[in-house]
C-alpha cells in the first residue's frame, strides 16, 4: 500500500474515532487546515477523510462551505434509535437458530468491568455481530453504520447504572436464538432509550462529559 494511501486511512480512522468519542460538540465546525496542522499532515488526506465521513453521516457539509458535526435533536435521536431497532429486528428475523452460533457462542458475561465508553463499544460489537450472522452483507453494513452514528449516545447511556447488566441480559437472549424473547428484549432496550432521549441529549451537549476542542 502506498504511503499516501496509508496516511489517508490513518487520518480517516483518527478523525472517525475522535468524532465517535465526542471530541467535537454537535454542530461544531471542522476546519480542514486546522486539522491538517494538528496532525502535521497536508490538507489532502484530511479533505478525503472529511468526505468519507460525510458519506457515513458522521459529518455534514455546511451550506456556507466546509464541514461540521451534525446537530442532534430529540426528533433525530428518536429516529436513529428506531432505525437501528428496525435493522436489528430484520437481522434477527433472517437468521436460523444454528447461524447464531456461527464461529462460536457469544460470552454471556463481559470479561472485565467496563466504563461508559466500554459499554458503548460492547454494544457495537454485539449488534455488529448480530448483523454479520444475518447472512445479509447490506444489512450488516447498515447496522454497523447506524451503530457508529449512535456511539456518542451510547456513551451517554453508559453513564446510567445497570447498563452493563442490561447488555449482558440482552446478549444472552440474542444468543439463545428464541425470536419471541429476542423481540421483547430488543423492544425493552429501545423503550428505555426513547424514554431517556432528553437526558441523553443533555449529556451529549454538556461539555463536562467530554474532552472537547
Amino acid at each position: 500500500m502506498a504511503p499516501e494511501t496509508v496516511l489517508a486511512e490513518q487520518t480517516y480512522r483518527a478523525l472517525k474515532d475522535a468524532i465517535m468519542h465526542g471530541r467535537f460538540a454537535p454542530g461544531a465546525p471542522l476546519n480542514t487546515h486546522a486539522v491538517a496542522a494538528e496532525h502535521e499532515i497536508s490538507v489532502s488526506p484530511v479533505r478525503d477523510a472529511f468526505h468519507r465521513l460525510v458519506g457515513e453521516r458522521l459529518l455534514e457539509s455546511r451550506s456556507s462551505g466546509g464541514f461540521q458535526i451534525p446537530f442532534a435533536t430529540a426528533e433525530s435521536v428518536r429516529a436513529l434509535y428506531l432505525w437501528h431497532h428496525s435493522l436489528l429486528r430484520m437481522a434477527f428475523g433472517s437468521m436460523a437458530k444454528a447461524n447464531l452460533h456461527q464461529g462460536g457462542e457469544e460470552p454471556s458475561r463481559f470479561s472485565q468491568p467496563v466504563d461508559a465508553a466500554g459499554i458503548a463499544a460492547a454494544a457495537s460489537e454485539l449488534f455488529a455481530g448480530l448483523g454479520a450472522r444475518s447472512g445479509d452483507s447490506e444489512l450488516a453494513f447498515a447496522i454497523r453504520a447506524a451503530g457508529d452514528r449512535l456511539h456518542t449516545l451510547r456513551i451517554c447511556e453508559g453513564l446510567y447504572k445497570d447498563r452493563v447488566d442490561e447488555l449482558q441480559k440482552l446478549r444472552a437472549v440474542l444468543v439463545s436464538g428464541a425470536f419471541p424473547g429476542a423481540r421483547r428484549a430488543l423492544g425493552t432496550y429501545l423503550r428505555w432509550r426513547l424514554h431517556h432521549v432528553d437526558a441523553i441529549l443533555a449529556c451529549l451537549y454538556d461539555p463536562r462529559n467530554w474532552r472537547r476542542s
